[in-house]
């Protein structure tokens, strides 16, 4: 499912408009990007919790070439699904 048929599964389930549900979707996608860029954590009971770690820089190979390859460190996204998902996707 990508976010247009995310968009329109949600419209029709609620009955808002598309317009109104787009809002809607990119509002909650926009704070959950601004609550994890201040390294802060997202969690939603019954669903699951995003947060972020940071990753130090490594020296990686290159498979094909075995050549070593520098890895600038950064900040990665995690989720943690809840109880209530797992047991609802098992």
């Amino acid at each position: 499912m990508n976010k247009t048929e995310l968009i329109k599964k949600v419209s029709e389930e609620t009955g808002m408009t598309i317009k109104d549900t787009k809002k809607t979707v990119e509002t909650f996608l926009n704070a959950t990007m601004e609550t994890l860029k201040n390294e802060d954590r997202l969690i939603i009971a019954g669903f699951g919790s995003f947060y972020t770690i940071d990753r130090e820089a490594r020296e990686v190979r290159n498979p094909a070439t075995g050549k070593p390859v520098k890895v600038e460190a950064k900040r990665i996204v995690r989720f943690k699904a809840g109880q209530d998902f797992g047991n609802k996707i098992n």
